[in-house]
């Protein structure tokens, strides 16, 4: 573990980018994180906390902008956004690969919408996924069957499409528009999600110092790469987690931020 009590933004965009994990600061205790897209690198986390695969890691972003790239949008979404983004709150939402959702929704304003609401649909955005085949051969039909332009072939792995681990079995992905200044600036020089989990061994306690997570980590066959040591956090309450899948507000956990929509 190399230790860093200055971060050069520019040199830590590239360690991003070559796949380096990195604790840092966030807006309640130290995170652990990588480029989102990045498998190797999400592998890795996955390795460093001894975390199940079956629980996803969120992501944090620097503006809406981003963040809806990745999830479908709705109203309900655009509600919360604009009350508590940037801040404190994680929302948990149906995830759509920015190359797919740039070719789909093209349609939306013609006889695609019917395609359009199918592939969102949780099992078919999962099977998609995993079967690049069946995606083509789908876009082909529409093609063939509608009088919109056509639709180039689909990378569904493109360089900006979230790692598996971001995203979860069911085909959602967990976000947060970062308030933090660092994570902030990291992440637009980045220009991609950053993972973003707590900087621990799985159901271990959050680390609020650099002194804290070099002893959880310091006896573990996988650590982390780079920390970033910014002293004392103070202690804060965890961010809000909600979710917003199939139109439907939930809590999944209560934090610093309350919610109402």
């Amino acid at each position: 573990m190399k230790i860093l009590t200055e971060c050069n933004l520019a040199e830590l965009v590239v360690d991003l980018l070559s796949g380096k994990t990195i604790v840092f600061p966030t807006e309640t205790s130290y995170g652990l994180g990588c480029d989102a897209t990045n498998q190797a690198a999400v592998d890795k986390i996955f390795k460093i906390k001894g975390r199940k695969s079956d629980k996803p890691l969120l992501v944090v972003v620097p503006t809406v902008e981003m963040a809806r790239k990745y999830l479908a949008w709705s109203d309900l979404l655009g509600t919360l956004a604009k009350k508590y983004w940037p801040g404190p709150l994680t929302v948990v939402g149906l995830y759509v690969p920015p190359l797919f959702k740039e070719g789909i929704e093209g349609w939306s304003r013609t006889n695609g919408k019917r395609l359009l609401g199918f592939i969102r649909t949780i099992g078919m955005r999962s099977e998609l996924r995993k079967n690049k085949t069946k995606a083509e051969k789908l876009c082909e039909i529409y093609n063939t069957a509608t009088t919109a332009r056509p639709h180039p072939t689909l990378h569904l792995k493109g360089e900006e499409t979230l790692a598996d681990g971001v995203v979860s079995s069911e085909g959602t992905v967990a976000i947060r528009v970062t308030a933090n200044p660092l994570l902030k600036s990291i992440t637009e020089k980045l220009g991609k999600p950053l993972v973003a989990t707590s900087a621990n061994v799985a159901d271990g306690g959050d680390s609020y110092s650099a002194e804290s997570v070099i002893a959880q980590f310091q006896n573990r066959a996988v650590q982390p790469d780079i920390i970033l040591d910014y002293g004392e956090l103070p202690k804060r309450p965890p961010t809000t987690i909600v979710s917003v899948i199939g139109g439907k507000f939930k809590v999944f956990r209560q934090g610093e931020q309350e919610v109402s929509v």
